[in-house]
């Protein structure tokens, strides 16, 4: 096999991927219908900063999972308006 039979094959792989790619670009395209750009973009940083949020809880180098995990958990009760209530009235 020579490299001019390997560049065709190379070819032939690259249009099948391309051709791929497009059906995936009109597959998109269509469920994204009536949504608008805005839309689209406030979507994507939530969910970019959610994942960035959870690697980030996840991968703490000091604490351990159950540390993490009971922290967050008091941390969201301690926000609760009717437990923060109590908190600053015993303080």
């Amino acid at each position: 096999m020579d490299f001019s039979e390997i560049l065709a094959n190379l070819e032939v792989y690259w249009d099948i991927f391309l051709l791929n790619l497009d059906d995936l670009r009109k597959d998109v395209n269509g469920r994204c219908v009536g949504v608008e750009p805005w839309q689209l973009i406030s979507f994507s940083i939530g969910i970019t900063l959610i994942i960035t949020w959870i690697y980030q809880w996840l991968n703490h180098p000091e604490l351990t999972i159950m540390q993490r995990v009971k922290r967050t958990f008091f941390t969201c009760v301690k926000n609760m308006p009717y437990v923060k209530g109590k908190v600053r009235f015993e303080l």
